[in-house]
């Protein structure tokens, strides 16, 4: 975001006419493996330093934890489809992670 915006700085000021579009991607399996490595192996932590990287961090641990047990791509499958069918438990969780990232 941070190209596309200085990009954008640089050609309104050259004279053109620009529309600024930010896309913040939270959803995909990519946010379910956080949130399952913070259910499965975060004892319902709060952060204990910047939150995008206490959240990086339970995508690092999901990723080790798969490669020893391939069933957790399942569980991952499972809650995705939880998420998208508006599973309320899964909707916090989401919402929780996804706070302390922005945040």
């Amino acid at each position: 975001m941070l190209l596309g915006n200085s990009l954008t700085d640089i050609l309104t000021f050259a004279g053109y006419q620009v529309t600024k579009v930010d896309i913040i991607n939270d959803r995909g399996v990519h946010i379910c493996k956080s949130m399952l490595a913070y259910q499965l192996f975060g004892d319902n932590q709060e952060p204990n330093k910047k939150s995008d990287h206490f959240v990086g961090d339970r995508y690092v641990r999901y990723a080790q934890e798969a490669g020893k047990d391939p069933s957790l791509e399942d569980r991952i499958q499972a809650m995705l489809q939880q998420r998208e069918d508006g599973d309320p438990e899964v909707r916090a969780l989401r919402n929780r992670m996804n706070q302390r990232t922005l945040a």
